[in-house]
């Protein structure tokens, strides 16, 4: 019993948990810069305009400006296959610009920062609720990659 429960926590230490802040998404953009955020985006076609969506913002760098993290609404079958159109858009010199794209069942915030920006989980294993890719900050390119 007590060596069970050594190798358990032995298990637990040698793969440290990840912290994840969910993003709450709310319908449709909510004041003018969301709306600008979403006209861009659809402008340069990463969304669909005749779709409907969700945006959450987040500041992912602590900066006092938010970033936003917009999915088309989740047809049932994105949903099912975890495979959902997700995009990470922020303002560069004051205007929108995409700081990241993937397809995904869900994203979190970690905790964990790279650059001064806190690094995306991506849950997209449609199977599996625990399994997920890291997306960093990657200042050379001005947009999140895949770790």
């Amino acid at each position: 019993m007590i060596l069970r429960a050594l190798l358990l926590l032995s298990i637990m230490f040698a793969f440290p948990a990840k912290a994840a802040e969910p993003l709450y998404f709310h319908k449709g953009a909510k004041d003018i810069r969301e709306n600008q955020i979403i006209g861009e985006l659809a402008a340069q076609k990463h969304i669909l305009p005749d779709l409907s969506f969700e945006i959450a913002p987040f500041d992912l760098n602590s900066d006092g400006v938010v970033e936003w993290v917009v999915r088309q609404n989740p047809t049932p079958v994105c949903a099912a296959e975890s495979d959902c159109r997700f995009v990470v858009a922020g303002l560069r010199d004051k205007k929108p610009a995409v700081l990241g794209m993937f397809n995904a069942g869900k994203v979190g915030i970690s905790s964990e920062k790279q650059y001064g920006v806190r690094k995306l989980l991506v849950y997209n294993k449609k199977n599996d609720d625990f399994a997920y890719s890291e997306y960093v900050w990657d200042p050379h390119k001005g947009r999140f990659t895949a770790e």
